[in-house]
């Protein structure tokens, strides 16, 4: 097969016709410092605005704080030991590791009572509306031979909404008006 060359006199008069050897010069490529890394990576994690804090303290420690936690601390208005305790939870490769962890625990107790004990507690609760649930407690206890909480009660009076209804406070017999 027979390759069709191109004089060169017209490769350099034609712009448009010019070999791409663009395409095989390597570009250099300006690394960024590690710092700068950290920024960009935490800005695409979508870090929280505390997280990106206690980033800055870790750059300025290792930057222009010159590995003094005293420096760093007073610098920022911080104790020392809290920054020795992010820079001690710090990983390099998982900047989540700056966030808050939730306060929030996992598994949260659910409240599941015996049916016959709640029926009773209801009962109990719609009987003597107005009185206490400590006094609710003790009563149960007396009439059941069962020891149940004053806290089980609150939670039936809550769950159930067993409130006692409010008073109506009218128009006085003296004139006064409702506010």
């Amino acid at each position: 097969m027979v390759q069709w060359e191109v004089p060169i006199y017209w490769e350099e008069r034609n712009p448009m016709y010019r070999r791409h050897d663009y395409y095989l010069k390597p570009k250099l490529i300006q690394l960024l410092d590690k710092y700068q890394r950290w920024r960009k990576r935490a800005e695409l994690n979508n870090l929280s605005i505390n997280a990106r804090l206690r980033l800055e303290w870790i750059i300025f420690y290792h930057t222009a704080g010159g590995k003094n936690a005293a420096l760093t601390a007073k610098h920022f208005g911080i104790a020392k030991s809290k920054l020795y305790f992010w820079f001690k939870r710090f990983n390099k490769l998982n900047l989540n590791s700056l966030e808050d962890n939730p306060s929030i625990p996992k598994n949260k107790r659910s409240w599941s009572p015996d049916h016959m004990v709640l029926a009773r507690m209801i009962k109990l609760r719609k009987q003597y509306l107005h009185w206490s649930k400590i006094k609710l407690s003790v009563v149960y206890e007396n009439i059941y031979g069962k020891k149940i909480s004053s806290w089980q009660f609150q939670k039936v009076i809550e769950e159930f909404n067993l409130y006692p209804q409010r008073k109506k406070n009218g128009c006085k017999d003296n004139g006064a008006k409702n506010s």
